[in-house]
């Protein structure tokens, strides 16, 4: 389980429908959420989850991608298996992590230190804590 430390920025809502932008990393992510407590205000800092089989990677990004969430990174390790591979990522202090199948893994040419584009579907994430 990847988890993410960061700063609720702004709320969107219409009807139960949430929509939470947040500062991680100096990037800005988004969240998608049916049910929000209301004590998620800006300003309040939490701690985000993302499954590791919820994280894709892009080499050589061109185009555009309806994922809201893609962050810059770099390749920090790798644990190749017969069928997936784990690839550990560094985004400015946290390490994210990603599960993806051998054959993606060896068919992108993936290796430690290359700058790829970790994305993650906004409803992916969720809210595992309010820290402040």
């Amino acid at each position: 389980m990847n988890r993410l430390k960061a700063r609720v920025e702004k709320i969107e809502a219409a009807d139960t429908l949430h929509i939470v932008t947040f500062l991680w990393e100096g990037v800005t992510i988004r969240m998608v959420s049916l049910n929000l407590d209301a004590g998620i205000v800006p300003g309040k800092e939490v701690m985000l989850g993302v499954n590791f089989s919820s994280v894709a990677i892009a080499k050589d990004l061109g185009g555009s991608v309806s994922y809201t969430n893609q962050v810059a990174a770099r390749i920090a390790e790798t644990e190749e298996g017969e069928l997936v591979t784990v690839v550990r990522m560094q985004i400015g202090a946290t390490e994210l992590a990603a599960l993806i199948t051998t054959g993606a893994f060896r068919r992108m040419q993936l290796k430690v230190g290359d700058s790829v584009t970790a994305i993650i579907k906004a409803n992916d994430l969720f809210l595992e804590e309010v820290l402040t």
